[in-house]
C-alpha cells in the first residue's frame, strides 16, 4: 500500500465495514490494522485523531451502555488488573485484562497515566 491515499469517503466506508467484523466490540487500531483495507495512521491522519477517525464514521459504543460505565467502575477495575497483573500497569495490560474499552477509560479520563495514578489511590 506504499503511497496509496485513500480519500476521505474511502476511509469512512473501510472503517465502517470493519468495524462491522468486530462484533459489537469497540475497534482498535490494531483490528483495523488487520482486518480493514487501509492503514490506521492514514485515518489518524486524516481526521486528527483515531478517536475522531470513528467518531466521523459513526462508529460508537451503544451509547446507553457507554454511559452506564462510570468513572468509578473504571477506577475500580484499573485497581484490579494492577494487583492482578506484574510491574507497571500499562495499555497493554489493561486491554488485555481489563472489563473496559479502553474508549470509555478516554471518554472519562484526560490520559491513561491520569487514571491510572488516580486509580492507585482508591
Amino acid at each position: 500500500m506504499t503511497g496509496h491515499q485513500p480519500t476521505e469517503d474511502d476511509l469512512l466506508m473501510d472503517l465502517i465495514k470493519t468495524n462491522r467484523r468486530t462484533e459489537g466490540e469497540t475497534m482498535s487500531k490494531k483490528q483495523y490494522e488487520k482486518h480493514g483495507d487501509n492503514n490506521p495512521w492514514q485515518a489518524v491522519n486524516r481526521f486528527g485523531s483515531w478517536k475522531e477517525a470513528k467518531a466521523t464514521a459513526g462508529i460508537y459504543k451503544n451509547s446507553i451502555e457507554r454511559q452506564a460505565i462510570t468513572k468509578k467502575d473504571i477506577l475500580e477495575d484499573l485497581k484490579k488488573v494492577n494487583e492482578e497483573t506484574e510491574g507497571l500497569l500499562t495499555v497493554e495490560k489493561y486491554k488485555e485484562h481489563g472489563e473496559y474499552s479502553i474508549s470509555s477509560l478516554y471518554n472519562r479520563f484526560d490520559s491513561f497515566t491520569t487514571a491510572r495514578s488516580k486509580a492507585y489511590n482508591i
